[in-house]
């Protein structure tokens, strides 16, 4: 009896240890995928030698989507005409329903521009064909960030909480993790 006693109690103490560890492994799967869709769209766009459109929606209301879509040329002006949706990813479906995106930086990305893919690897805004500009303090120039954070209870009330992952993505286009919350936030 002793022992079932002792055992029950450890086991009491190591359940919000595993619970912590299967959501960190969670937004690490998250952020991994949020990476994936950034790399894949620098990819196609460098071997399909056509433009990739990086939609990132923070979605207010809900947790965000961010959608890809081609372009029927290497230019950021045809993606009206062009395949939409080739890939998607939506925060608010059951495999990612644990994170939101809580930031996109510079604001505007969420909203006015998104980011386009060209053949040579350059990042530019969508809207203007230029690069994101260097304006942003603490930022170089083309660099974007997705920030995205987990999703938890607190007395019944859904909220962010933990600590915020960054997807950086530079002028290159190759993305980077960083953990925090931008600088001047």
């Amino acid at each position: 009896m002793i022992s079932v006693t002792i055992l029950a109690i450890l086991a009491t103490l190591a359940i919000p240890s595993i619970q912590s560890a299967f959501r960190s492994i969670e937004m690490n799967r998250v952020t991994q995928e949020v990476m994936h869709m950034v790399d894949f769209a620098r990819v196609q766009a460098t071997s399909r030698n056509r433009a990739y459109q990086l939609v990132v929606n923070p979605g207010a209301g809900s947790n965000g989507t961010i959608t890809i879509n081609e372009s029927i040329n290497s230019r950021c002006n045809g993606f009206g005409t062009g395949i939409k949706n080739i890939r998607a990813l939506d925060f608010n479906s059951d495999d990612y329903k644990l994170a939101k995106i809580v930031q996109v930086v510079p604001s505007a990305l969420g909203g006015s521009y998104n980011l386009c893919f060209k053949p040579d690897n350059r990042i530019l805004r969508d809207d203007t064909g230029k690069p994101i500009p260097s304006t942003v303090v603490g930022y170089g120039s083309g660099e974007a960030r997705i920030v995205i954070q987990r999703l938890g209870l607190n007395k019944g009330v859904q909220e962010v909480q933990g600590v915020a992952h960054q997807i950086v993505i530079p002028y290159n286009g190759i993305p980077t993790f960083q953990a925090g919350l931008p600088v001047g936030t």
